[in-house]
């Protein structure tokens, strides 16, 4: 009775997807059949569905209507196994289920990097880079930093205004891991060298940033873009301002900073707070390393230790 439900189900989703016409027309029951596919997921892989991510990336390369359902597929179930799963799943079960991804992530992965380098549908290219993105936290590193992929994502996908806000959503996941081994911290400088050079191209240095918020010209396109662009400066910082804090890369820490000033005066509140966390972290680190004190805390004031016992 389950192989026929999860046949159904299968079954149902290449027909709904088998052209374009059919898969707008019925899009709500695509996604709603797709949750479905996914729950079964849950209980049936991998031990009692392991050809899935094989028949799913297989199957993906006969239309590129159904591999951008596929890849709304594959995100759901990143999704479901990484980030909502605690309170739906046994531990040993996510566990597995985790363990299977990355085995199995090569074939995915040569999936998204076939879509990037060959398609040209703007809707397949989309769903390919949000897919991606649920991936990057947690994908072996050789595939970030071993790989075309992040200059394929500057130069191809950033420098496209179409891919821009996608592709700089991907670029922030990578930019934000932290606490890696050292051998990749040149590709990190690299990362943020390369969207500098970019950005440069998008947004001039006489630009006003603050424009993509006014009421009667702002598009919402643009608005996204300064947010994100707010997450990718400030997530590098946090954690790898080490990186160029040095001589041969000064010029390339304060463009990005400067960026950052010109954002922080942007007329919005999610932007604000965004560049806030970022400048409170800042000045905290600064004044540590200045006076070799902690910073005070919020509303009070650094400890004394030759205070202590006084009243």
């Amino acid at each position: 009775q389950r192989v026929g439900i999860k046949g159904f189900i299968v079954n149902k989703i290449i027909q709904l997807s088998k052209d374009e016409a059919s898969a707008l027309a019925e899009r709500t029951m695509i996604h709603q059949m797709n949750k479905v596919l996914v729950s079964i997921l849950k209980q049936e892989w991998p031990h009692n569905w392991p050809s899935f991510i094989g028949d799913i990336c297989g199957a993906s390369r006969s239309s590129e209507v159904l591999c951008e359902n596929n890849m709304h597929i594959l995100r759901l179930l990143s999704e479901e196994v990484f980030d909502f799963s605690r309170d739906a799943m046994t531990t040993a079960k996510i566990r597995t289920m985790k363990e299977s991804l990355n085995a199995e992530f090569a074939q995915i992965f040569r999936l998204c990097e076939f879509v990037l380098g060959a398609s040209s549908r703007p809707k397949l290219i989309e769903a390919t880079l949000r897919t991606l993105k649920a991936f990057l936290s947690w994908i072996p590193l050789g595939y970030l930093f071993e790989t075309p992929l992040v200059q394929t994502l500057i130069e191809r996908f950033f420098a496209a205004a179409q891919f821009r806000n996608a592709a700089l959503e991907c670029l922030t996941e990578i930019a934000s891991l932290a606490d890696l081994e050292p051998k990749y911290n040149d590709a990190f400088v690299a990362l943020y060298a390369g969207v500098l050079r970019a950005l440069g191209q998008v947004v001039p240095r006489g630009a006003s940033l603050a424009a993509a918020f006014d009421s009667a010209t702002g598009r919402e396109a643009d608005q996204t873009f300064v947010r994100r662009l707010a997450l990718f400066l400030s997530g590098f910082f946090k954690a790898h301002l080490r990186l160029v804090e040095t001589r041969e890369h000064g010029a390339a820490l304060l463009e990005g900073l400067q960026y950052l000033v010109r954002i922080s005066a942007v007329p919005d509140n999610e932007v604000f707070q965004i560049c806030l966390d970022y400048w409170h972290a800042f000045a905290q680190d600064l004044y540590a390393s200045e006076t070799g004190r902690a910073a005070p805390r919020a509303g009070g004031f650094a400890a004394d230790p030759s205070a202590a016992g006084d009243d």
